[in-house]
């Protein structure tokens, strides 16, 4: 299956939401902010992102 890109500042919130996702049987790339994810997002190539609204910076 593809990637998920989770873009989420607070490291709890990821980590559940990363092993849901793995357990779906989905890879995932975490990120703290956006600026992260988007410098990423060519080389992930995620299938699907879940971004946090409220973001530092």
């Amino acid at each position: 299956m593809g990637t998920i890109m989770i873009v989420e500042d607070e490291d709890p919130i990821s980590r559940v939401l990363a092993a849901y996702i793995r357990k779906a049987g989905f890879d995932c790339a975490i990120f703290k902010d956006g600026l992260q994810a988007m410098e990423s997002f060519d080389t992930v190539q995620p299938e699907l992102v879940l971004l946090d609204v409220m973001l530092p910076g």
